[in-house]
């Protein structure tokens, strides 16, 4: 993370304020938590639904497009989604899909959330929320600006 408030790049992670450590830092954590599967595989009928983990939905995404998301299940338990969306190259955002009361013989909820909004279906997701949200983040991306590149320098 790195502050340009004076004009001067400084990184906010050398400050006494931050001991922010890489996770490279700590291999026999990040390997524990490759080889823990914190879902629950579903069963929903929908063309961008995979039952992987979060590392396996990075892995599929780095190798796609721009703009193109996976949906798969959620670490929260089986009223969740998530939503995995490549929105830069290396980037990736995690939307958490909120599924409403639903019927015992109902795959998934006719009603579902991302924070407040509603939608009737993943479809609805897929036409409403993501090529919106797309649009609306490169309408604003500057260079200096975006929190992506910005989350790439402090991986470097």
């Amino acid at each position: 993370i790195y502050d340009y408030w004076d004009g001067e790049r400084s990184s906010l992670l050398e400050t006494p304020y931050f001991n922010i450590k890489p996770e490279e830092d700590y291999p026999q954590i990040v390997e524990a938590n490759k080889r823990i599967s914190r879902y629950i595989p579903r069963k929903i009928n929908h063309p961008k639904y995979k039952n992987v983990s979060l590392s396996a939905a990075l892995e599929f995404l780095s190798e796609r497009d721009v703009g193109d998301f996976i949906i798969r299940p959620s670490s929260k338990g089986t009223d969740h989604l998530t939503i995995t969306w490549k929105f830069y190259n290396d980037c990736f955002q995690h939307l958490d899909v909120r599924e409403g009361p639903k019927n015992p013989s109902e795959l998934v909820s006719k009603t579902l959330y991302i924070g407040d909004a509603k939608f009737e279906s993943l479809e609805d997701i897929v036409e409403r929320y993501i090529p919106v949200s797309y649009t609306h983040l490169r309408a604003h991306e500057t260079g200096r600006n975006l929190v992506c590149r910005l989350l790439l320098e402090k991986k470097k």
